[in-house]
């Protein structure tokens, strides 16, 4: 699987990581993994959407089309949605999805020690989190695709 969806703070924070090529069924199963993420944790639960430089997928119309239309709609759990990505037409297209989700608190991060720090200081129940040392770790556990 070119994805991985995991917690990184447990029943709080979940990162989305997405690698290699990616078919509209990877963006269907992590749409399903992360709903069944968001019904099992402790609201606001907070989306880090990681777009690694090697991610690969289809930028046809339809294709993003049919991508805007898996994000289906927002979960009452859901919490601030970040995608890290440097990529201005990755930040486009995650953009529109968020919009396509209804009122949705979506910004875009260059990287995850900044997207941390920006719910660190948006949601005071995270005011102890480490977010230097956390964002340390992630770099250590990331998958290779």
């Amino acid at each position: 699987m070119p994805f991985q969806v995991r917690w990184l703070i447990p029943r709080r924070i979940v990162t989305m990581y997405m690698y290699g090529t990616l078919a509209l069924d990877d963006f269907k199963a992590m749409y399903d993994i992360s709903t069944q993420h968001m019904e099992a944790g402790s609201a606001p639960v907070h989306m880090l959407s990681i777009l690694d430089q090697s991610a690969e997928y289809s930028k046809s119309p339809n294709s993003i089309a049919a991508m805007i239309k898996i994000g289906g709609r927002l979960h009452p759990n859901t919490g601030w949605v970040l995608q890290i990505t440097a990529n201005v037409f990755q930040r486009f297209i995650g953009t529109m999805i968020a919009h396509s989700m209804g009122n949705v608190r979506y910004a875009a991060m260059p990287t995850p020690a900044e997207a941390l720090a920006f719910l660190k200081d948006r949601d005071v129940t995270l005011s102890e989190i480490d977010a230097a040392a956390l964002a340390a770790e992630y770099q250590r556990h990331q998958p290779t695709p």
